[in-house]
């Protein structure tokens, strides 16, 4: 269940205005180091995407039904450098794109979410060398919003992940 549950997060909404948290203050924060290299890597994987095996899988999950799909790209040594996840029900639907360095850590997610409102959501997430969060910036593109948060904690095993899209139990 672990899965639906953190399914129904990604498609549920963010707070109405700009929020921010993380250990690099708000000055300046995207041209701080720790954010520059976090881009690089993320350009790095996207801008080479032949170097990476793409696999792909779907479910349907629940009630009521989230239709989940999902993208691993993996590098030679098999390691994930990027998961997608897309999921969506009658009133919402979301994505999540992580981002993983070239040991494995989770470095950037990037979440958008829509609602049958007209609300448009994004969060981006950065991460340091060692996993811990350096910066998380949630805003509001449109609309009235939609109720709840964001997940609190990235996907840090993808591969385990995309084997169970509907959570462990399913």
């Amino acid at each position: 269940m672990r899965h639906t549950w953190y399914a129904w997060l990604l498609l549920i909404g963010a707070p109405e205005v700009l929020h921010a948290q993380g250990t690099i203050p708000a000055a300046r924060w995207s041209s701080h180091p720790a954010i520059r290299a976090v881009r690089a890597i993320v350009q790095d994987i996207d801008r080479h995407p032949e170097r990476f095996v793409r696999r792909s899988d779907s479910a349907t999950c629940g009630f009521p039904y989230i239709s989940v799909t999902a993208e691993l790209y993996s590098d030679s040594a098999g390691l994930v450098r990027k998961y997608h996840l897309a999921s969506g029900h009658d009133d919402s639907a979301g994505d999540a794109t992580y981002y993983y360095d070239a040991h494995g850590l989770v470095r950037f997610a990037f979440t958008t979410q829509n609602a049958v409102n007209g609300t448009r959501l994004e969060q981006r997430a950065y991460f340091d060398s060692t996993g811990v969060l350096l910066r998380r910036a949630s805003r509001r593109l449109a609309g009235p919003g939609y109720p709840n948060g964001w997940p609190d904690e990235p996907i840090r095993d993808p591969r385990s992940d995309f084997g169970h899209l509907c959570g462990p139990a399913n």
